[in-house]
């Protein structure tokens, strides 16, 4: 499963910034952080979420963290904003 704004190359980064970098196929991409999150409690696959959606299911024991030693890049964070002129 992933978020369909991830690229299929992800480059994983370890404490030591060692980097591996892994190419993926995915079989389901969504377009909501939130239900890609909702499958993951589901037990539909191994998702990517960021840690603040992530944390609840985390703590109750609902989602595991595969690869607590490894992180990927961040992807960007973007506004949007009407024209003003």
């Amino acid at each position: 499963m992933a978020y369909q704004h991830r690229k299929n190359r992800m480059e994983f980064l370890s404490g030591d910034d060692s980097v591996n970098v892994v190419f993926t196929h995915f079989q389901l991409r969504v377009d909501m952080i939130e239900a890609l999150c909702h499958l993951a409690h589901q037990n539909a696959g191994i998702a990517i979420l960021p840690q603040h959606i992530a944390e609840p299911g985390l703590r109750s024991g609902a989602l595991v963290q595969l690869f607590p030693n490894w992180s990927l890049r961040e992807l960007g964070r973007y506004t949007v904003c009407p024209d003003e002129a």
